[in-house]
């Protein structure tokens, strides 16, 4: 009989874990799925993470980045659209709440991390800054 070298307490952790992590999938895309089979958010919708981009919304690529921190992802798109502000905000806050999004305004927040969605001025042009990242 062959005695393995990874300690029993460790595997333990490591099956924990990765039952936790399939949990969390789980989890995100049962609330993604059911906010699709709502009506909420269209299946061929583009998406920035897991966060929903307006259709008007035309992203300006180069303004955009996107990183890892040790407290958590951070993601921030930069967008352009003839539509009028109060629609864009009526988009946000009607897709976000079935997609697990708890929040109103500019901000909101699922878990450990927030989203924020404002109109904001770059070298003098208006844009839409959406910005996920850990909650503050």
């Amino acid at each position: 009989m062959m005695k393995s070298l990874i300690p029993n307490d460790a595997v333990k952790r490591l099956s924990f874990v990765l039952v936790v992590l399939a949990g969390l999938i789980v989890v995100t895309c049962l609330q993604t799925a059911k906010a699709q089979q709502s009506g909420s958010v269209a299946s061929e919708a583009r998406w920035l993470a897991d966060i929903p981009l307006e259709d008007s919304l035309v992203v300006a690529t180069e303004l955009g980045f996107s990183f890892d921190s040790p407290s958590g992802r951070i993601i921030v798109l930069f967008a352009t659209t003839d539509a009028p502000a109060s629609a864009i905000r009526a988009y946000y806050r009607s897709v976000l709440p079935p997609l697990g999004w708890q929040g109103s305004g500019n901000l909101f927040r699922r878990g450990q991390e927030e989203v924020m969605i404002k109109q904001v001025k770059v070298n003098g042009l208006g844009l839409w800054r959406i910005a996920l990242q850990p909650s503050r």
